[in-house]
Parts: C-alpha cells; structure tokens; sequence
C-alpha cells in the first residue's frame, strides 16, 4: 500500500480522534442507559473516518479499494447503531432487544457483497482511478444492491428521527433532554 500526504487529512483526523476519545470515554460508563450503542456508534464513525483518510492518501485503486471496503462497515451498521441508541433513550429499548438482530440483515449482506465486488458488482462495479481532482478518487458505476444498502440506511435514520421528534414533544418521556441533544446532534 503506498500513500501520499494531503492536507484534506486534517479534518478527518481530528473527527477521528474525538469520536475514537468518546468511545473510550463511554466504556467507562457501560452500565449507563445508550453507553453501549453510543461507544459503538462512536467507534464507528471512528472507523469511517479513519479508512476514508487512508482511502483519500492511497496512491493506487487496490489501496483505495481496500479502504473503501473498510467505510462500508461504517456505512452498512452506524444506522442500525444509531437507532439502538435512539430507542434506549426513548422507550422502545424492550422491543430492541426483540428486534435489532432484523435490523442487521442488510448491513451484513451490504458488507459481505463489497467484499465480493470484483467478482459479482452488486454494490460497485467498473472501478477506476479519477485524477481530475486534487487528488485521485475512486470513479465507480453503483449495482442494485447499493441502492437497497441506501433506502435501508435511510429508512432506518428516518425512523430515529420520528422517534426523537416524539420523545422530544412528548409531555411523558423520561429522557426528553437527552432525546433533544440527540436530535440537535443531527444538524
């Protein structure tokens, strides 16, 4: 794997290291209510921006695609980590318990089918490197399964969304502050 430094790392690299801090900082509070889905979606978005800076410094596609590959872990569970999180705090937290194993099935197959990519294409197909920009990305064409990967991701954020606008107006939700924080860390 050969890289290159470019000064778009930055950003990245301090996104990483505070989500990587509020995950470590969440399993000193794992008995806490949301402790576990936050570390987890905190070392998730750790993980995403960590392989896309690899994947933007990556001098050649094997590089890239490696680290692209790496995202998609990110990409396929952070939603199903986020609503986790967003039902603990606003009651559904028994019916989670019930249920979250269903809300996986996409992303497992997602991540198994980018792995797979240059035999089947069903996420991505057609690799090659763009150089038109400041630095090389991947250009791509998208297989049918990236757009079912897309509505399951948003379907499921939608529905967290619902959830906090519910907690949030609701006269009789224990965790109507927290749910507020929550919903002002989406924008």
């Amino acid at each position: 794997m050969e890289f290159q430094y470019i000064p778009y790392l930055w950003p990245l690299a301090v996104s990483s290291s505070i989500t990587l801090f509020l995950a470590v900082y969440a399993v000193g509070s794992s008995r806490a209510k949301g402790a576990v889905s936050f570390m987890l979606s905190m070392f998730l978005a750790t993980l995403w921006s960590f392989a896309n800076a690899l994947e933007m410094a990556g001098v050649d596609l094997p590089t890239k695609l490696f680290w692209a590959n790496i995202q998609y872990f990110a990409y396929a569970f952070l939603p199903v980590a986020w609503l986790a999180l967003v039902m603990e705090f606003t009651g559904y937290d028994h019916w989670l318990r019930k249920k979250i194993y269903w809300f996986a099935v996409v992303p497992v197959l997602v991540v198994i089918l980018v792995w797979t990519d240059s035999r089947y294409g069903l996420i991505r197909y057609n690799f090659s490197l763009d150089y038109s920009g400041p630095f090389p990305v991947i250009d791509k064409k998208y297989g049918p399964v990236f757009f079912l990967h897309c509505a399951h991701g948003y379907i499921l954020n939608l529905y967290s969304l619902v959830l906090l606008f519910k907690a949030v107006f609701s006269k009789h939700t224990i965790y109507r502050k927290q749910a507020a924080v929550l919903l002002l860390s989406l924008g």
